[in-house]
């Protein structure tokens, strides 16, 4: 276990995979992570987000941002329930709550597959990763 902010619950280290273009939105989430105990990575790429799940050990959760860059991230989010591989791997889409409707369209929720619309708490987004993670492990113990 690692040691968090006081106050805050601790969390072995799963790492999170982050994809986002905006170099300050980078530089918060990252931090936001790796102060709760995560790993986190950074990409800007869709496709190398993919081709990085597709290796082992690969990370524990997927976060894509569809604040910019909408429509590569919501063609990255929906191609990991159509990959027999990759369906186990929960995914994590933020976005802008202006666009719920384009969510609502365009994103194929599951169980391991959600979307998150801003503005949110921070421990809404811990909890809904954690659960994430969790209910993806479970999974592959069963």
């Amino acid at each position: 276990m690692v040691a968090s902010r006081p106050g805050q619950q601790k969390v072995s280290k799963r790492t999170v995979m982050i994809v986002e273009v905006a170099g300050k939105s980078q530089e918060s989430l990252q931090r936001f992570f790796i102060d709760r105990g995560y790993r986190a990575l950074i990409t800007q790429d869709p496709e190398r987000a993919l081709m990085r799940f597709k290796t082992w050990p690969r990370p524990d959760l997927l976060l894509v941002s569809a604040q910019i860059m909408q429509e590569p991230a919501i063609k990255l989010f929906n191609s990991f329930s159509k990959d027999r591989y990759l369906a186990r791997v929960p995914v994590l889409m933020i976005g802008s709550r202006k666009r719920k409707q384009w969510f609502i369209d365009g994103a194929q929720t599951d169980d391991l597959r959600k979307v998150l619309l801003m503005p949110f708490k921070a421990d809404t987004l811990i909890s809904l990763v954690n659960a994430l993670i969790n209910h993806s492990m479970s999974l592959e113990d069963s």
